[in-house]
């Protein structure tokens, strides 16, 4: 996403899964944009034909996760990104988004779109996980906000 220099304040624990976070910037070039974001749902282990190592995301051993967002336009033009997105463990660890076979459960997160004012968004987002492991927290970190955002997954 482009970035934009935000006039909202992060929260200051982690929002549950479903809740909004707002901000309001100025993107170079574009003006004034307004943008809600959402991380909707976690789902560990997902089911595909073949294993994060073997299409070249995490190591052996890992198993898939999806990460369902929303992101929305509230003005401006913008451009979303998966990139911004990590999953955050316990011991300190973080995992990025991943390359993810087409068989994952859909819809994936698109990666090329563009949005403007009043368009939304939602999609799946993939991550190779450590199989067992559960993340504490998913976690949108854009260059723009002066502190990431972050939503607490439930144990299970």
């Amino acid at each position: 996403m482009s970035s934009p220099s935000p006039t909202a304040t992060p929260a200051s624990g982690p929002m549950a899964l479903g809740d909004t976070f707002t901000f309001d910037g100025t993107v170079p070039g574009q003006g004034e944009v307004g943008v809600s974001v959402a991380a909707l749902s976690y789902t560990q282990p997902v089911t595909a034909d073949s294993k994060p190592s073997e299409v070249g995301a995490g190591s052996p051993g890992d198993e898939w996760a999806q990460l369902e967002v929303k992101i929305c336009s509230v003005k401006g033009n913008i451009q979303p990104s998966d990139r911004v997105w990590q999953l955050a463990m316990a011991d300190g660890a973080r995992a990025t988004s991943a390359y993810a076979p087409q068989t994952l459960p859909g819809p994936a997160f698109p990666m090329d779109a563009k949005l403007g004012a009043g368009d939304c968004l939602r999609g799946k987002i993939a991550f190779a996980v450590a199989k067992g492991q559960r993340p504490q927290t998913a976690v949108y970190a854009p260059d723009s906000l002066p502190a990431p955002q972050k939503w607490a997954i439930p144990a299970q």
